[in-house]
């Protein structure tokens, strides 16, 4: 008995999971929940993202410190949690973070608690992955023009929506909500406003990712005439209906394709938008403008993407300013 009880107190203290409690109204656990589905309900967060927060709950879930009532949570047990985490991904440990962030702020709120760990000089921080920050993937410029050469000498539907992608930055649900009244070709200019996605089998339309991915953007002229050209094939189709239907899923199968047929890398379909950030930086673009033309509502998100793109550009102004 002695050696069960040694064991509880110990795992408790690194706040790892007993059968001691259950989920209870004041829990963490609870109260992330709570967040959640009123985020979900009132359209701050469609299917996707509530469904991937769920996903991180789930596996807080699994630490013992989540399941009791808050006010009894100490800052220890909070602070083992996050050093614990470490060997998981920056991205992992941020939702964490985020997520217990705000059910403190809202206990606190609410006066649960008296205490809250994540304000003030002393407050908790996120802690820093053990594991090195991958460079975010995206084809080379001579790789973009290799695949742009592909997708011109073999067209077909399924290419355009590639291009579209390598060419606007554009969020895969974004490309493929997108209606026949979305595109103006005469000014070249998209409205993004909506998001597909596909949830429980059915075809889903939300609100996009952010506010801030409402936006329009404009498209080179070559690729209006590809456009153009697709439309003109889209018999019938009337003006709010989806004007690339089919799935994510063929989308990579046909970007598989091209990549095998080129011999350029091997990248996945999201980060065709990465490619789109890394010409734009390579045309010199500043990150207020990439921020702004990918939807990200914060321009530090564009700055911590794609940093590493940066330096080359140091150096290059730097031998300006010495011919100069």
């Amino acid at each position: 008995i002695q050696k069960v009880i040694a064991k509880i107190i110990k795992n408790q203290e690194e706040g790892v999971k007993e059968s001691v409690y259950t989920p209870n109204e004041d829990s963490i656990i609870t109260i992330a929940k709570e967040i959640e589905e009123q985020k979900y309900k009132d359209r701050v967060t469609k299917g996707s993202g509530y469904n991937r927060n769920l996903q991180t709950i789930k596996a807080i879930s699994a630490y013992n410190f989540a399941l009791k009532p808050i006010q009894y949570v100490t800052r220890g047990e909070i602070e083992r949690f996050f050093e614990s985490e470490r060997t998981k991904s920056n991205s992992t440990i941020g939702k964490e973070y985020r997520i217990i962030k705000k059910v403190f702020e809202k206990a606190y709120a609410k006066k649960i608690i008296n205490e809250n760990y994540f304000t003030g000089y002393e407050a908790i921080k996120k802690s820093i992955s053990y594991k090195e920050n991958k460079d975010v993937k995206a084809f080379t410029i001579f790789e973009q023009y290799q695949f742009i050469a592909y997708t011109q000498a073999h067209p077909s539907k399924y290419n355009n929506i590639l291009l579209l992608s390598l060419f606007t930055g554009m969020r895969i649900g974004e490309l493929l909500a997108l209606t026949y009244e979305d595109i103006d070709l005469e000014k070249r200019c998209i409205t993004i406003n909506k998001s597909y996605q596909r949830l429980n089998g059915k075809d889903m339309i939300t609100p996009p990712k952010t506010p801030k991915s409402n936006r329009q953007i404009s498209i080179p002229p070559f690729l209006a005439e590809e456009l153009k050209e697709y439309c003109s094939m889209l018999y019938g189709i009337t003006a709010n209906e989806r004007m690339f239907r089919f799935t994510k899923s063929f989308m990579e199968h046909e970007m598989v394709r091209g990549i095998k047929e080129t011999g350029v890398r091997r990248i996945r379909l999201h980060d065709l938008r990465h490619s789109h950030a890394s010409l734009l930086v390579e045309m010199g673009f500043q990150p207020l403008a990439i921020a702004e033309r990918l939807g990200h509502e914060k321009i530090e998100t564009t700055l911590n993407t794609y940093s590493h793109l940066y330096p080359n550009k140091q150096a290059e102004l730097a031998e300006k300013l010495e011919i100069a």
